[in-house]
Order: structure tokens, then C-alpha cells, then sequence
């Protein structure tokens, strides 16, 4: 269940503000994968705003091997977790 609301809000979309694949990818895979099982559902939204300006500024070569392969490999997978527990470090801490 805590999972459920977690992907409920990841779901969620403004009108008008259309999301990448690539982007959409890397969120449900930090929710299906209980990367996001400890945030509080209302700061779900302002988490992936935030992690995804921080993927685009500092790891955008997740979201290019995403549109280029149409797959998650191994290696995407591993950088996918390792930049989100790095995001989440400093996120908890905000």
C-alpha cells in the first residue's frame, strides 16, 4: 500500500507539461524498485521535479542510453540507483 500511493503521485502530470519516455522510465523504476518507499507521499512530486533537474544537469547520459537502447540494462539500472541514493542523501536532508 505504501508503495501505491508512492506510484499514484509518480503518475501524476500537470496539463500541458508533457514528460519524456526516458524520464517517465527512470521514476517508475525508483518506484517499482522501493527507491521511494521511505519519502512521505506528499513530497513524492517535489522529489521528481528536483531528481529529474538533477539527472538532466549532472547524469543526462541516463535518459540518452534509455532513448538509445528502448531498454534498461544492467549497467543504466545500476547508475539509475546509485544516482538516486546519492539524490536522496541530500534530499532527506532538505
Amino acid at each position: 500500500m505504501r508503495r501505491g500511493a508512492r506510484l499514484v503521485e509518480l503518475l501524476k502530470q500537470n496539463q500541458y507539461v508533457p514528460m519524456t519516455v526516458e524520464k517517465q522510465v527512470v521514476m517508475i523504476y525508483l518506484g517499482v524498485n522501493a527507491l521511494l518507499d521511505e519519502l512521505p507521499v506528499g513530497k513524492i512530486q517535489q522529489f521528481e521535479k528536483e531528481f529529474l533537474e538533477f539527472v538532466e544537469v549532472r547524469y543526462k547520459d541516463i535518459f540518452t542510453a534509455i532513448a538509445d537502447k528502448k531498454d534498461l540494462t544492467e549497467d543504466i539500472t545500476n547508475k539509475i540507483q546509485a544516482v538516486a541514493k546519492e539524490f536522496l542523501s541530500t534530499f532527506k536532508a532538505a
